[in-house]
């Protein structure tokens, strides 16, 4: 059951059936030869291939989409919302269990990206090892966390005041694994992008490519 939430900005939150959650944590794809990692090595992704499991999570991608009409409208007014398609792809991912570490500072996702979905799957015997979802918005200045859990799911469609960053992990034996998911287009809806792997721009440098 997801709930729709407007502040700080619009996002569903919830969780996904048990009997689903525990079938993809068994399917957990752990094999090194797949993982691809990022520059600073912190997070590692395998695209999920298992066709079930991707067809649920297409169907949840796309019900946002759909949910989430009248936030395209408020934010992308020229945007034809009627003609809007998109691509879906998942993740399994990771971020190491080895000692503490900065997470992701404030960013958005990029413009490609209609709808993100973060699906948690925290070890049954992990304590609070951090590495928690901020949700802030740059103009009211408002922040919500959203704590790392199992089988907690935040989804939330991209707009220019979608804004969040992760709280720094901890010293842990355990990864920190979760479903990253993606729904995508080939338009840009804004131009935020990152410079050298670091995020850099700021709520003001942003254009958004489908404003008023």
């Amino acid at each position: 059951m997801l709930e729709y939430h407007e502040k700080p900005w619009p996002h569903f939150t919830g969780s996904l059936p048990e009997d689903f959650y525990n079938n993809v944590k068994s399917k957990w794809n752990t094999n090194d030869k797949d993982k691809k990692w990022n520059k600073i090595k912190n997070r590692s992704n395998i695209i999920i291939e298992d066709d079930k499991i991707n067809t649920i999570l297409n169907d949840i991608s796309l019900g946002i989409l759909t949910k989430s009409k009248h936030v395209f409208e408020k934010f992308y007014p020229r945007l034809d919302y009627e003609k809007l398609t998109g691509r879906c792809s998942h993740l399994f991912s990771e971020n190491p269990s080895n000692k503490s570490y900065p997470m992701r500072k404030l960013h958005i996702d990029n413009g490609n990206k209609l709808v993100t979905g973060l699906w948690y799957f925290k070890h049954p015997d992990e304590k609070d090892d951090g590495g928690h979802l901020t949700l802030h918005n740059p103009i009211t200045k408002e922040e919500k966390v959203f704590e790392y859990g199992a089988n907690k799911i935040v989804l939330f469609p991209n707009t220019p005041v979608s804004w969040h960053y992760i709280t720094e992990r901890k010293e842990s034996e355990f990864p920190r694994r979760f479903i990253c998911m993606r729904l995508e287009a080939r338009l840009k809806l804004h131009d935020y992008q990152t410079k050298n792997g670091k995020d850099i721009m700021t709520y003001e440098d942003i254009k958004n490519n489908y404003g008023k």
